[in-house]
Parts: C-alpha cells; sequence; structure tokens
C-alpha cells in the first residue's frame, strides 16, 4: 500500500518525504506484522508460488514508486469516486474538512495492504486526533470495497478505483504479473 498525505491541496513543505506517514514506532511494528503475515502466507503456498511471489516484491521494490509518484510542492489532484456506500467523494470536499492521509490498496489478495490497512484501522483514532481523515482508494469494484471495508470492520472511507485512474495521476501504478494475480 503506498500512503500520502493531504493537505489544503498539496503536500506542503519543501521535503519530498514529509508527505508520506511518517512514525517509526509505527513503521517498526508494522514491519513485523508484516513479517508474521508474509510468513503465515508462506506456509500456505507452494515454494513455486513463495519464489514467485518474492521476485515480483523484489521488482516492485527497484521500480521505486515512492519516488515516482507526485512530488512536492506538486498539487494533489482532485478526484470524485463511490465509496464503500455508494457515496460520492471528492478530494476537494475532504480537504475541506482539514488534512487527508490517502492509503492506495491493491486489493484483498495483497497480504502487505492488507496488513497497512489494519494497522491504520488500529491508528485512526491517532490520524483523526491530528485533525484528518483517513481514506483508502482501492481498483477493486464497489462491491469488492463494501465487502471488505464490512469484514473488516473499516471504520474509514473505502473508495473504488477501477481502471486505476486517480491512481494513475499519482503516478503509482504498476501491472501485477499474471503468476501472481489472485484467480
Amino acid at each position: 500500500a503506498t500512503t500520502m498525505a493531504v493537505s489544503n491541496g498539496d503536500y506542503g513543505g519543501g521535503d519530498p518525504n514529509d508527505r508520506h506517514y511518517h512514525d517509526d514506532d509505527y513503521q517498526q511494528s508494522l514491519e513485523e506484522e508484516l513479517s508474521e503475515i508474509l510468513e503465515a502466507f508462506y506456509s500456505i503456498i507452494s515454494e513455486e508460488e513463495m519464489n514467485k511471489y518474492q521476485a515480483f516484491v523484489e521488482k516492485t521494490e527497484q521500480m521505486k514508486i515512492k519516488r515516482r509518484s507526485i512530488d512536492a510542492p506538486e498539487r494533489a489532484p482532485d478526484f470524485e469516486l463511490p465509496d464503500q456506500d455508494g457515496e460520492t467523494v471528492t478530494l476537494k470536499h475532504l480537504l475541506e474538512q482539514g488534512p487527508v492521509v490517502l492509503v492506495f490498496y491493491r486489493g484483498k489478495w495483497c497480504p502487505q495492504c492488507n496488513a497497512t490497512i489494519m494497522r491504520l484501522q488500529r491508528e485512526l483514532e491517532k490520524i483523526k486526533a491530528k485533525g484528518a481523515t483517513l481514506v483508502a482508494i482501492s481498483p477493486m469494484l464497489p462491491d469488492g470495497t463494501r465487502v471488505f471495508s464490512t469484514k473488516r470492520e473499516l471504520l474509514f472511507p473505502v473508495l473504488s478505483d477501477v481502471g486505476n485512474h486517480v491512481a494513475r495521476k499519482f503516478n503509482i501504478t504498476f501491472t501485477v504479473p499474471e503468476e501472481i494475480r489472485p484467480e
């Protein structure tokens, strides 16, 4: 998952790293959670599938997606997407309420994304205490975002970006190889 903080339509500040949610305790414990999840994930798949997945993860790390995402002080592109309840959400409207933390979530098949989403759910009160709104954006169909947010008892909007049109505006898309995609 890729997480970005947006304030007043831009990232503010001159340091591009400032626009990404950063908390050392959060990052360390998230990495521990991810390790546990990946261990469990690897225990239920074949060695061949595990090798393919690990190669995919290494390849995506080499793509340096975080570095090529829109950069400070670029203005975050506005968007209009349906949430899990079918309501239309715009970045412009969200920003009128204060800063926004955007999380781009690949889908329920991604163990790292699931861990990140669940961790952010647990951190939601801290995010709100800073006056920010947390919003997840996924290429899942609206029905998928509804099922996912209900099953995970998420207390923040999960927006459906079918076709990754918004993710493309943020320059964070990449193709997942066929052998990694869920059936």
